[in-house]
Formats: C-alpha cells, structure tokens, sequence
C-alpha cells in the first residue's frame, strides 16, 4: 500500500444479450473483438447466452463478484431484448449463487486455459464453451494455426489441469499434441 496507495479499480464487465431470457446461461468471453461479433449477431452460436466481457484474466479477479470489485456496463441492445436482465444480472453476480451454466471461450492457447482454471475459482460450473471450442479444435488439427513465438505467446505456460473434463480430456492434450495455437478472431 505504501508504494502503491491506490486500491484495485473495479474490473470493467460489459454485458450483452441475443435472447429475452434474464435467466439464461452465461458465456464469458476473452476477447473484444470476437465479443463484439457475437453480442451483434454475426455468430449464430451466441443465440440464448448472456453475452460477458471483462477482458482476459480480469475476468478471474477474486474482486469480480463484488460490487466494489467490478462495475457493470450493457450494451444497448440489452435493454430492448430483457428488462429484467439489467436488474438481475448484478443481484446474480454479488451473490454466492451457481444455480445456471457458466461458459468460458477464450484463444485455443495455454493462457486460454489458465483464465478458464482461474475462472473456475470464481464460479466452480465454469466449462470450456463446446461449440466455439471445436471449431478452433478444427482449425488446429487442420494446421490453421500458429506457433507459441508467432503471435508473441511463447512465455504461456501449461497449466495442468483446469478442472474442467473437456478442457483438460480434449483441448489441453490436442495443445500439447500439435505445440500451436488458435486465436478467437480466426473464425
């Protein structure tokens, strides 16, 4: 506190929506752009989901799930697709509630993996998003790819294990088998 006396900001989580349902599953997202394509309906996949953004790891921070700890923005469309959403969506982020499916898509890389381990911490029913992570898994093992050095992520490590079955039985061998990864933005 003496070096730094300026206390953590709130980490910044902008929240969209494609579906009337206040109650929906949540699907967290690691990147802007691949975000922004889906909170706009460019990918048909994102149908039915609470669309979230908090940017890589802050998506992680133990402070998320307080209200001094994050602030919550929606896009526009929110407020013509759920009036309940803006409302609710605070009430079950504050709370100690897993009572809906939580996803994470994140790059098809080890920091992918490390963010979803670490989202886990957060929210326990945490899962590796299926749809958007098979069609990266195809891009990988059809040599769409890139090398760890190619896009400046060769200092990402393994991280073992994320607690997630189709992470860790599926994604993370496929990472360690063809030493590549896949960026969101490549779909």
């Amino acid at each position: 506190m003496a070096l730094c006396p300026f206390p953590d900001k709130p980490v910044q989580i902008l929240v969209s929506s494609l579906t009337d349902d206040a109650d929906a599953p949540i699907l967290f997202i690691e990147n802007a752009a691949t975000f922004e394509s889906m909170a706009s309906g460019r990918m048909e996949m994102a149908r039915g989901f609470i669309l979230v953004y908090a940017s890589g790891y802050r998506a992680a921070a133990r402070r998320l799930r307080t209200p001094r700890g994050s602030s919550v923005y929606f896009a526009p469309r929110v407020f013509d697709k759920s009036a309940a959403l803006p409302g609710g969506f605070p009430i079950w982020l504050y709370s100690a509630s897993q009572d809906r499916p939580i996803h994470f898509w994140g790059d098809l890389d080890f920091a992918g993996m490390d963010i979803l381990k670490e989202l886990r911490a957060l929210f326990p029913e945490a899962k590796a998003w299926k749809p958007g992570y098979e069609a990266l898994l195809d891009l990988l093992v059809a040599g769409e790819s890139h090398a760890p050095d190619e896009a400046k992520k060769s200092g990402q490590n393994d991280p073992g294990q994320t607690g997630c079955c189709y992470a860790d039985e599926v994604l993370l061998p496929a990472l360690r088998k063809h030493r590549r990864f896949v960026d969101q933005e490549s779909l």
